[in-house]
Formats: structure tokens, C-alpha cells, sequence
């Protein structure tokens, strides 16, 4: 009787370590995957961050390309009548063209 109990209570402290050792695994699961999902969060995060940011470089991009495009003709076109003007001499035209390129410039 006494080898029957025994025996019963070492298989009882058996299940016990077995289930304690379950729940100790649950838990470091249970960890990773929220340590997981939160480095898919900061992953996401940056990501939208950096598009954000992409985006706002590109819209940059394209009003500094069409500003330039804007300016080009009048930059020309000051250009011609500075040379213009140098040739024939006219100082009134050369300052207005002169002004003209200066302000391109900005």
C-alpha cells in the first residue's frame, strides 16, 4: 500500500513539472509572438514613415522640375536680350534684361 501511494505521488509531482513546464512554454510563446507583433508594428511604422517621406521628396521634385521649367524660357529669353542689348549698345535694355536674368536665378 504504502509503494501504491508512493508511486501515486511520484506520478502526481510528475504532472505537476510536466504542466509547470507546459505553462512556462505557453508563456515564452505567448512573449514571442507579442514581441513579434510589436516588430511588425515599429516594421509597419517605418515603413509608412518612409513612403510619407518619399512622397513629400517626389512632390518636391516635381514643383522644383516645373519651376525650372517655368524659368527656363525666361531665363533664355533675358539671355537673348541682354546679348541683344550689349551689341546695340542699349544699357536700359541690358538692366531690364539683366534684372531679368537675376531673378531667374532666384
Amino acid at each position: 500500500m504504502i509503494t501504491a501511494v508512493r508511486r501515486a505521488h511520484s506520478k502526481y509531482l510528475s504532472y505537476l513539472e510536466n504542466e509547470k513546464q507546459k505553462t512556462a512554454l505557453e508563456a515564452a510563446r505567448k512573449k514571442e509572438v507579442t514581441q513579434t507583433v510589436e516588430h511588425i508594428e515599429i516594421a509597419r511604422k517605418k515603413t509608412e514613415d518612409l513612403t510619407s517621406h518619399l512622397h513629400e521628396v517626389e512632390q518636391q521634385d516635381r514643383v522644383q522640375s516645373q519651376e525650372q521649367d517655368i524659368a527656363q524660357p525666361l531665363v533664355s529669353e533675358a539671355a537673348s536680350k541682354l546679348s541683344m542689348a550689349v551689341k546695340t549698345g542699349d544699357m536700359q535694355t541690358a538692366t531690364v534684361a539683366q534684372v531679368m536674368l537675376d531673378s531667374g536665378k532666384q
